[in-house]
């Protein structure tokens, strides 16, 4: 699996659960600031997930078992 196409995978997951905590009723403060730091950390996510064809193999292993 291409690069472009586990990075593809990994932002539909992170929209998903995004879409999840973000849409939930009554969220707390902490609950709201934890979505948006995690949103923020995302890129740096990309930096450090794909800087080896091993991590790439790697998540795409553990993408394919999730799924």
């Amino acid at each position: 699996m291409g690069a472009k196409q586990l990075r593809d995978l990994v932002e539909i997951q992170i929209e998903k659960s995004t879409n999840f905590w973000a849409g939930r009723p009554k969220m707390t403060i902490q609950e709201l600031e934890a979505v948006e730091r995690f949103a923020k950390e995302k890129s740096k996510l990309f930096e450090k997930v794909f800087d080896s064809p091993e991590k790439i193999e790697k998540i795409n292993k553990m993408q394919n078992s999730a799924l």
